[in-house]
């Protein structure tokens, strides 16, 4: 392809807005950097016309009942109508399987095998693995951001109504509303596998975590030290034993925090030419699967881009980019 691509801009702008037992996998020791794609003065809102594969896929979960299978979004440019593809795949089996269309935002796979989503009217619905019984959970306001309860029986999500700002909400499986949380806690809110804690993004660019055991006398803590040169945070993923957390930095590079220690480590660098998104931990804590966008400069004005997803080893931080049928 050598003109623009509108999938580049559902990935893209997503970016710009912006995922038991004990692991035995050790914090992962610094990784390699990378470099920055300098700026241009074409006429585009970055100054470049972009170009790239006519597949894209991005925002992989993993499925908490199998550490071999994920859902994940696929952008196909050929088809301008369609803002994404919702697919599942198995890593074993090689099978594919294609769930709904027009999903935004981050994928939850819950233990009783529905996902959760938001669609193109910024609304949250839910879906079976298999594909069946694609239902709405929500009809009024933005209800953004929707993340499983470990038992599968809650949705924790954000609220954008004409509150001063924005509201967690708390949902039962079928869209009943059960609490509203602190406006404070931020925009974004994942539950840890054991259930006792929510970990949450706050608009102040840092993570916290609030236990969810008394939430009329919520216990706030900070889990995100200070970073140089990274001032702002994105895609929360806990590990299976509740006390690390794998995000993402203001520069695309992924880390990982112990919630108790904030000891935090730098696992995959990121830069304009390789930036990561929405991390995923397998089940067992052994893997992370990811999003990266590799950008190349190709001509003054000019971008090559592709959306992929990559499995990240814990113990070697090897990556290995997953080779889709369609790729």
């Amino acid at each position: 392809m050598d003109k623009p691509f509108s999938w580049y801009i559902f990935f893209l702008s997503i970016w710009l807005l912006h995922s038991c037992e004990k692991s035995k996998a050790p914090m992962p020791k610094e990784a390699h950097r990378c470099v920055d794609i300098p700026l241009s003065e074409g006429p585009s809102w970055d100054g470049y016309d972009y170009t790239g594969r006519r597949f894209g896929y991005g925002r992989p979960c993993f499925n908490p009942n199998n550490s071999n299978e994920f859902v994940y979004y696929k952008t196909d440019s050929t088809k301008p109508d369609v803002i994404s593809e919702i697919w599942t795949y198995n890593l074993v089996t090689k099978e594919e399987r294609h769930l709904a269309n027009d999903g935004l935002y981050m994928l939850k796979w819950s233990s009783k095998n529905w996902i959760v989503f938001n669609r193109i009217d910024n609304q949250v619905w839910k879906i079976k693995s298999n594909g069946d019984s694609l239902t709405q959970l929500t009809y009024e306001h933005w209800s953004l951001y929707p993340d499983w309860h470990p038992d599968g029986e809650k949705i924790i999500f954000r609220r954008e109504d004409d509150s001063p700002r924005p509201n967690l909400m708390i949902m039962d499986k079928d869209g009943e509303i059960i609490s509203t949380l602190d406006s404070t806690l931020g925009w974004t809110a994942h539950w840890s596998p054991d259930g006792e804690k929510i970990i949450y993004g706050h608009n102040n660019q840092n993570f916290g975590y609030v236990y969810t055991d008394n939430p009329t006398a919520i216990h706030k803590v900070r889990v995100i030290p200070n970073i140089k040169n990274s001032i702002s945070a994105y895609s929360i993923f806990c590990f299976p034993d509740s006390e690390k957390i794998t995000w993402i930095d203001a520069y695309g590079s992924l880390r990982i925090t112990n919630i108790y220690t904030r000891e935090t480590v730098l696992v995959k660098q990121g830069c304009d030419a390789k930036k990561y998104l929405s991390p995923s931990v397998s089940s067992d804590g052994k893997k992370i699967i990811v999003e990266r966008i590799n950008q190349k400069k190709m001509a003054e004005n000019t971008i090559y881009a592709t959306f992929d997803i990559y499995i990240i080893d814990l113990i070697s931080l090897k990556e290995t980019r997953v080779e889709f049928p369609s790729l």
